[in-house]
C-alpha cells in the first residue's frame, strides 16, 4: 500500500504512510510534514516505503518488540567491545532488568514504570546496583529507538 501526499500550504506537504497494526489491532501510521517541494515529499515517501518494505523502519517494530529481545540484542553488540569484568557486570544487570520488565513491549515502558523498577532494584540489591542498572537500561532503550 502506497502512502499519500497532501498539500498543506505554499511549500508544505503532509506525507502519510500506514505501517500496519500493533498487537492490539490499532493501526500504526507515520505522518510527517515536509517543508519544500512536492518532489521532496515524494522522495521522502519513497524512502519511507523502501524502509518499511525492508523492515528497517523502527516505528513498525518498536510497538511489538519485547524488552527481553532488545536487551539480548544490546548484549550481543556490546559484550565483544568491553572488558571481561564489564561483560559479567552488564550480563548480571541485564538479567536483573529482564526479570523486572520481561517480555513487555518496549513501547509500553513508561518513565514511571522504569522508575518503579529501579526503586525495587535499589530496595532489593542496593543503591550501587540500581545506579548501574539505570545506565544499562538507558543504553538498552537507546538501542530500541535505533
Amino acid at each position: 500500500m502506497a502512502g499519500t501526499i497532501t498539500k498543506r500550504g505554499k511549500r508544505n506537504y503532509l506525507v502519510r504512510l500506514s505501517l500496519g497494526k500493533d498487537d492490539s489491532g490499532k493501526r500504526i501510521t507515520h505522518v510527517k510534514t515536509i517543508h519544500g517541494t512536492r518532489k521532496d515529499a515524494e522522495q521522502y515517501l519513497a524512502a519511507l516505503v523502501r524502509d518499511r518494505d525492508m523492515g528497517t523502519l523502527p516505528a513498525a517494530t518498536i510497538k511489538t518488540t519485547s524488552f527481553s529481545s532488545v536487551a539480548d540484542a544490546w548484549l550481543r553488540v556490546t559484550l565483544p567491545n568491553v572488558a571481561r569484568h564489564t561483560q559479567a557486570d552488564y550480563t548480571a544487570h541485564t538479567r536483573t532488568l529482564k526479570a523486572a520488565l520481561g517480555d513487555q513491549p518496549v513501547a509500553r515502558i513508561s518513565a514511571g514504570q522504569a522508575e518503579d523498577v529501579l526503586y525495587a532494584i535499589m530496595r532489593d540489591h542496593g543503591l550501587r546496583t540500581a545506579k548501574y542498572c539505570k545506565v544499562v537500561l538507558g543504553a538498552i532503550l537507546k538501542r530500541a529507538l535505533r
